[in-house]
């Protein structure tokens, strides 16, 4: 078991120092190539849409894993409710983020067409309850797979557009593409491990049961989230989008060791 464990972490901290290296390269690329300004106009939308994610998430994942360890022969009601469930909060998010920004930035076209472009990703979130399930078995290997493919592909998809002169509107869409691609892989590796999406089902009682369970972790969720994000929106209300470029580069470098205290939990307690 231990084995195991140590194993489980060692690939989420492969995963996050992937995430790191291309954080820090292309990072620093896309923002020589934008310049402040345009960097901090989509630094503030990234962070808008952030602000909602949780709303997407629903705080599910230790409740599902739990539930899971604790009744594995349901395993298809419970992963089908949890789909079905991050869906719908996915398209909340989506719509809750377009009416938001539609009122604090009403003659802003560009930034409301980033901000929705970014949360249409969060819909296909709803597949990572195909990485609950790993994480719940402690083979969270495969999941890595999955979302690192995403992770080099719309980083290759950053440095075309970089070189290609491509528009803000480009690199919003990769953000979403990420999300896209490490849930078409999420797919492949549940079903080369001889599972089947077909077989999930939805139960309203399950659902009830982890929506009462799970709203404290949405409430704390969207908590932590305005806690990290609010100072680049308030920043660029009260200041402009330079300024919101140069402090959100300096956050990324202040949040790096974050994943440390993060990676070990999800590998020793994914209940």
């Amino acid at each position: 078991t231990l084995r195991r464990l140590i194993i489980n972490t060692g690939w989420l901290f492969v995963l996050r120092a992937l995430r790191l290296v291309f954080a820090f390269f292309v990072g620093i690329w896309l923002a020589r190539y934008l310049g402040p300004e345009r960097f901090g106009t989509l630094n503030y939308a990234l962070a808008f849409v952030g602000l909602f994610a949780p709303l997407a998430h629903l705080g599910l994942n230790g409740p599902v894993v739990r539930e899971i360890v604790n009744d594995l022969g349901r395993k298809d009601e419970i992963l089908g409710t949890t789909f079905l469930l991050r869906l719908s909060g996915g398209f909340f998010c989506l719509a809750a983020s377009a009416v938001a920004i539609m009122l604090v930035r009403p003659g802003d076209a560009l930034t409301q067409r980033l901000v929705m472009i970014m949360a249409f990703g969060l819909v296909f979130s709803a597949f990572e309850c195909i990485d609950i399930w790993f994480q719940s078995q402690v083979q969270v290997k495969y999941a890595v797979y999955a979302k690192s493919a995403g992770l080099v592909l719309a980083n290759l998809a950053k440095i075309y557009f970089i070189l290609a002169a491509a528009s803000l509107v480009a690199f919003a869409w990769v953000s979403s593409l990420e999300i896209m691609i490490a849930a078409v892989g999420l797919l492949i590796v549940y079903r080369s491990r001889g599972y089947l999406v077909g077989a999930w089902s939805f139960s309203l009682r399950r659902a009830r049961s982890l929506l009462s369970i799970s709203w404290p972790m949405i409430l704390s969720g969207t908590l932590w989230m305005i806690y990290l994000r609010i100072d680049q929106v308030m920043l660029r209300e009260m200041v402009s989008e330079e300024a919101v470029g140069v402090y959100s580069t300096a956050v990324r470098i202040s949040e790096v060791w974050y994943f440390l205290p993060v990676i070990v939990s999800t590998s020793l307690f994914p209940d």
